[in-house]
């Protein structure tokens, strides 16, 4: 077991996150109609009962958790979208060099786990996107 204090740190943060999260379902589930914050698939079980049992009120509930999970699931992709894409800015002459001599084609085999790409005549190794340069 890897004992480096990063790693202590991880582990606590986990622990933190994962109290929160059930702190934060447990006071949802009491105190906003009986849904869950964090668990959609509990929430998809509700959704389920409440149309077996024909209530509109735990359906509607249900439906506005679900929906603000799917709301805030591509809010967060999409700041995380701009934020790279933002990152990316300074190094798109790098970028755009690299692509050219790393063809789509040239990416496929490694892709697929089998060898490293080809390197063309003139050009730096290829590397993945997002990969640390050699």
């Amino acid at each position: 077991m890897n004992d480096s204090p990063s790693e202590q740190i991880k582990t606590l943060i986990a622990i933190a996150l994962t109290f929160a999260s059930g702190a934060m379902d447990v006071t949802s589930f009491t105190r906003l109609g009986n849904v869950f914050a964090s668990v959609m698939t509990g929430n998809i079980v509700l959704l389920g009962l409440a149309v077996a049992r024909g209530s509109l009120t735990l359906a509607s509930h249900t439906a506005v958790s679900i929906g603000g999970y799917v709301a805030g699931v591509a809010a967060g992709t999409l700041i995380a979208h701009f934020a790279k894409v933002a990152r990316a800015g300074a190094g798109e002459a790098e970028g755009e060099a690299e692509r050219a001599c790393c063809s789509d084609s040239s990416r496929a085999p490694a892709w697929a786990g089998f060898s490293s790409p080809p390197r063309r005549p003139g050009c730096r190794p290829c590397r993945w996107p997002g990969s640390p340069p050699p």
